[in-house]
C-alpha cells in the first residue's frame, strides 16, 4: 500500500509529538536525583570524615605520649633502693622495669616497634658544669636525643643546661631525670596526605630523695638498656 504525502506528514508529526512528550516527562522526572547528588558529594564527605578521624586519633595519641612521658619521668625520679647510709642507689634492674612498664602501659601504641624512650640523668660535674652522667633507651624507632649523649659535659663548664630554650640544670648533690619520648605515628586511613610527623615529648623531674650519684649498680647482671 502506498502512502501519500499527507499520511507521511501526519505520521511524522505524531512521532515528533510523542518524542516531545517523552522528553518533557524525562525533564520533569526526579527519580535518582538524590542518588546522583550523593554520588557527587561522596568524595567530599570521605575526605572530611577521614580527615576528622585522623586528626582526632593523632590528638589522642599525642595525649597518650604526653601522659606516658610525664609518668616515666616521675617514676624515674623516685627510683632507688633503701640504704642505711641515706643515699639511695639505683640499679639496671629498676631502670629496665621502668622502661618495660612504659611499653606495657603504651599497649596498642606498640612502643617497642614504633617508639623510642630515652632516660637521661643530668647532674653537676666536678667543675661546676652540667653533664649527662648516663642514658638508657628503649624502642626501635630511629630517634636521637635532642639534649645530647651520655658523657656530654663530663668535664669543664661548656654546658650550663640541657634541653630546648633555657633548658634544665641540676644543683649540687642533685640530679634531674629527663625523659624523651618519640613516637613514629602511622595514619589510620591514608586517604588524604596530612603532614602528621613523629610525636615527640620531653619531661624532667628532680630526684625525690638523696640518691647515690656515683654510678648505676648492676648486682643482678641485668641487660643494660644501651642507647647505642
Amino acid at each position: 500500500m502506498r502512502l501519500n504525502g499527507n499520511n507521511m506528514l501526519q505520521r511524522t508529526s505524531a512521532f515528533i509529538g510523542k518524542q516531545r512528550m517523552r522528553w518533557k516527562a524525562l525533564h520533569r522526572c526526579q527519580d535518582g536525583v538524590s542518588l546522583t547528588e550523593f554520588a557527587l558529594a561522596l568524595p567530599i564527605l570521605m575526605v572530611l570524615g577521614t580527615t576528622g578521624l585522623e586528626l582526632g586519633n593523632y590528638i589522642t595519641t599525642m595525649r597518650k605520649v604526653s601522659d606516658l612521658t610525664a609518668m616515666m619521668s616521675d617514676n624515674a625520679s623516685r627510683m632507688g633502693g633503701q640504704s642505711i647510709l641515706g643515699a639511695r642507689p639505683i640499679t639496671e634492674t629498676e631502670i629496665n622495669d621502668l622502661l618495660d612498664g612504659a611499653v606495657l602501659q603504651g599497649g596498642p601504641l606498640d612502643i617497642q616497634r614504633h617508639g623510642r624512650i630515652i632516660i637521661s640523668s643530668i647532674e653537676l660535674n666536678a667543675d661546676g658544669g652540667q653533664w649527662i652522667h648516663w642514658q638508657r633507651c628503649k624502642g626501635d624507632f630511629d630517634y636521637t636525643s635532642r639534649i645530647g649523649s651520655a658523657g656530654d659535659g663530663a668535664t669543664g663548664t661548656d654546658y650550663d643546661s640541657f634541653g630546648e630554650g633555657e633548658g634544665v640544670a641540676a644543683s649540687s648533690q642533685n640530679a634531674i631525670m629527663m625523659v624523651e619520648f618519640a613516637f613514629d605515628y602511622k595514619m589510620l586511613v591514608p586517604v588524604v596526605d596530612l603532614d602528621l610527623g613523629p610525636i615527640t615529648e620531653s619531661v624532667a623531674f628532680n630526684i625525690r630523695d638523696k640518691r647515690d650519684l656515683s654510678q648505676v649498680y648492676n648486682p643482678d647482671s641485668a641487660t643494660i638498656a644501651s642507647c647505642s
